[in-house]
């Protein structure tokens, strides 16, 4: 059969056509750069090439070859096969009368494994056949740092590929005749479809993550600045939320990305419009598509689960569903959990049950002992459950294809981003799901699945994602498949984790344990605040940022902000304090002793002062309670004391909330005592009133006595009938 060949450069093409069929020997499969082999039948002079052929290329390293286009998605006996590709020449030399030929690989290619092997130019299987009529000469000699695009087209019933459906190697190389050498060749596939729609099929499940990074550790929120770039037309969110549609494809949400974000301006601009645009649209994109909602901050689950702090955990869930229940505007699944990677043991799986009983976990295949050896063909089965050592219960898990993740995420990337190109993508991935749609690996009664993740940084090209992702959805051995489905089917292994297995890159329990304190610090000072929701929901946000797996790639920022952070949660200690007095004495049993006290915090405090003795020469009497105003300035307060016996002694002034929690560290109050003083001033005083009193006492009788002696010498009136001088007649005796 004659081979009809179409070569293109650029804008122009040039129509080639080959007389008679061309045989090849057989090459090994087993390199890309394969012995020489004798060369077809030169072709006609080829045609100049178009200026745009001449682009340059940048960081090549000899001659390139690379797969631009290959049709159909399913190639059938009557279809016309079209393989597409880039020559770069990144040499000093022209390439001159170079072809690009094609090879067919003809045995199916039956499961992942053998995929695999071809890929890596492994494979075996019969080796390549060189397809008769396949070649196509270059449009013209490409000068250094030079590129041309060449297509080879020719009927499919000439492939010969026989009567069996299924996956099937293909090399595109570019052979130079003149010096009898292969200069480059490229590895990709075809899926042969020869009859109607196979028997076998594949679930397709692909998990699209928005979000925006790390939150502030200060604010708990993620600054406006950053989302107002990323969700900007043709910012990153933006593009996922466009590519990541259709079916069988679930939105995972960081709710961070809901708002509200830090350090956004009151009004109006472009910036806040288009963010507010782009809400909009994830709310409008969520109510009919399937959307997991993730905890608050994407937290890092495996270093939570390693650092013990499992309250931070079910903070993060708590605030990650009341705020896609007040924001998002549509229903979204929480009962997944999805650890930045992959590494899983059994303290995570503690977490999971002890915090969302019932929550599945996403893992990679290949970081589960056993999860490819419970498949078949190197494909593994997507559901399982998993158990650690004891007695715990299983956890039901999805396990992540991670290889053809990778394949998704870089044939899927802009090109400024790199990538392995949306071409190769796609037939790889189509060659991947035909053979687990015949390995049957991942489920009962001979249905497969695969799970497909992209990256949390996933920076995809909307329209490439779309072509990659339709052409899959288009094959007629997949069907998109719900996550609703996917856990809803019956478990096809149960797989043992490690009771503990290090995570290297997880975040330090160190720091998460700073966390924790600062936010259990400013719960246990709240009651002295007169408004302390406010501060404890921002201590509770930060805490939550601090978990965060987009730290994972900046801990020294990290750390920074956990400083801060720390220092944040210190306040009411900070801003409450006894200013420093001179010594006080004491000269009465029963006194005050005066405490300045300063709130510099921006609102009222309410405190109870008390002192604390060591002594027992000066005994404290019950604590004051009295509220601070904010920016009052230095307030007097007085507390009673009593004192039992003299000397000096240093008395520890402590500040405490109502509930008893002390506010910084107590602060020393010299005191001088000098309980005898007043006894003595009492005897002295009672000494003086005797004198006083007994002086008085001689003074009276001295008088008396004076006054009686007095009255014995002065003449008298008074007649006395017994005085015989004062009887009648009494003077003429005698």
């Amino acid at each position: 059969m004659r081979g009809l060949v179409r070569a293109r450069a650029g804008l122009c093409a040039a129509a080639l056509v080959l007389a008679g069929a061309l045989a090849a020997p057989v090459l090994p499969a087993a390199s890309a750069a394969l012995a020489p082999e004798p060369a077809p039948a030169p072709a006609p002079a080829p045609a100049p090439a178009p200026a745009d052929a001449q682009a340059p290329v940048e960081a090549l390293d000899g001659v390139r070859v690379e797969l631009e286009s290959l049709a159909p998605t399913a190639v059938g006996p009557a279809d016309e096969l079209r393989v597409g590709v880039r020559v770069a020449n990144g040499t000093g030399a022209e390439v001159g009368a170079a072809q690009v030929r094609l090879f067919v690989d003809s045995p199916v290619l039956g499961d992942r494994d053998a995929v695999q092997e071809w890929a890596d130019g492994d494979g075996t299987q019969g080796g390549d056949r060189f397809v008769a009529g396949a070649e196509v000469a270059l449009p013209a000699p490409l000068p250094p740092g030079a590129t041309t695009s060449v297509e080879v087209a020719l009927p499919a019933a000439s492939l010969a590929l026989g009567p069996q459906w299924g996956p099937r190697g293909v090399t595109v190389d570019l052979w130079d005749p003149a010096a009898g050498a292969r200069l480059d060749a490229v590895r990709t596939f075809l899926v042969w479809l020869p009859g109607g729609p196979p028997a076998e099929t594949t679930g397709l499940t692909v998990l699209a993550p928005v979000s925006g990074g790390a939150p502030d550790v200060l604010t708990g929120l993620l600054p406006a600045a950053r989302m107002r770039e990323l969700t900007a037309a043709g910012g990153r969110l933006d593009r996922v939320l466009r590519a990541a549609s259709g079916p069988g494809v679930a939105l995972v949400l960081d709710p961070a990305v809901l708002g509200p974000w830090s350090g956004g301006e009151a009004g109006s601009d472009a910036g806040s419009d288009a963010a507010a645009l782009w809400q909009e649209r994830l709310g409008a994109q969520a109510a009919s598509q399937e959307t997991v909602a993730l905890p608050q901050a994407d937290p890092d689950v495996a270093g939570v689960a390693a650092s013990g702090e499992a309250d931070l955990y079910r903070l993060a869930l708590a605030e990650g569903r009341a705020l896609v229940q007040r924001s998002l505007g549509a229903p979204a699944r929480t009962d997944l959990a999805w650890p930045v990677g992959g590494s899983a043991d059994g303290a995570l799986l503690d977490l999971i049950q002890s915090t969302t009983p019932g929550t599945a976990v996403v893992l990679p295949a290949g970081s589960v002992a056993g999860a490819v050896e419970a498949g078949s063909g190197g494909t593994a089965p997507v559901r399982v459950d998993l158990a650690a050592t004891g007695t715990r219960p299983t956890t039901p898990a999805l396990l992540v294809d991670a290889a053809l993740s990778a394949q998704l995420a870089s044939g899927t990337a802009r090109p400024a981003a790199g990538g392995a190109g949306p071409a190769a993508a796609t037939a790889r991935a189509l060659a991947d799901s035909a053979a687990a749609a015949l390995s049957g690996a991942s489920g009962p009664g001979g249905t497969a699945g695969l799970l497909l993740a992209a990256p949390r940084d996933w920076d995809p090209s909307p329209e490439v994602a779309g072509a990659v992702l339709g052409a899959l959805r288009a094959a007629p051995w997949v069907r998109p498949q719900s996550l609703a489905d996917l856990l809803s089917t019956p478990a096809a292994a149960e797989l043992v984790l490690p009771d503990s297995a290090p995570a290297p890159d997880a975040l330090p329990a160190d720091g998460l344990a700073q966390a924790a304190r600062g936010l259990a610090r400013v719960r246990e000072v709240a009651s002295a605040l007169t408004d302390p929701e406010p501060r404890v929901r921002q201590a509770e946000e930060g805490a939550v940022a601090a978990t965060s797996s987009g730290w994972r790639g900046d801990q020294e920022t990290w750390r920074e902000q956990l400083a801060a952070y720390s220092a944040a949660a210190g306040a009411v200690d900070a801003g409450v304090a006894v200013v420093p007095g001179s010594a006080v004495t004491v000269i009465a049993s029963q006194v005050v002793l005066p405490v300045t006290l300063e709130n510099t915090l921006d609102q009222d405090v309410r405190v109870v002062v008390s002192l604390r003795s060591s002594s027992l020469r000066l005994v404290p009497e019950e604590p004051v309670e009295v509220v601070l105003a904010a920016g009052a300035g230095a307030q007097r307060v007085e507390l009673p004391v009593r004192a039992v016996a003299s000397g000096d002694i240093e008395l520890d002034v402590v500040v405490s909330t109502p509930d008893g929690v002390p506010l910084g560290g107590p602060v020393p109050l010299e005191v001088r005592v000098r309980a005898d003083w007043e006894g003595r001033g009492v005897a002295v005083v009672a000494v003086l009133l005797g004198v006083v009193l007994v002086a008085g006492l001689v003074r009276t009788v001295r008088r008396s006595r004076r006054e009686a002696a007095a009255g014995a010498l002065a003449p008298t009136d008074a007649h006395d009938p017994h005085d015989p001088q004062q009887r009648p007649g009494g003077a003429g005796r005698g």
